[in-house]
């Protein structure tokens, strides 16, 4: 279901809904991209955009939600691991 939204103003700081399915969409990505770093160690995010099947955009984008949230850690050469209170809690 997508429900529309009228235009807010430019100077608004009211924040625009975003679809149920949009949200369902980061979340799956999120998910699947973490399960990866889990059981595959760290990885490059075209190397994790490639063993997940996930498109390197959505990786991206994704990577950058889950080191905010400090659930995966950039470390050295560009990579990316599951953090270390993640990978022991699996």
């Amino acid at each position: 279901m997508l429900v529309l939204v009228e235009p807010l103003a430019a100077d608004s700081s009211a924040p625009v809904p975003v679809p149920k399915q949009e949200t369902e969409a980061r979340d799956d990505a999120d998910t699947v991209l973490l399960a990866e770093l889990r059981a595959g160690g760290p990885r490059t995010q075209t190397g994790l955009a490639k063993a997940s099947g996930v498109a390197k955009a959505t990786t991206a984008r994704a990577l950058a939600r889950l080191v905010k949230a400090g659930k995966v850690a950039e470390v050295e050469g560009g990579r990316y691991a599951a953090a270390e209170d993640e990978a022991s809690s699996c």
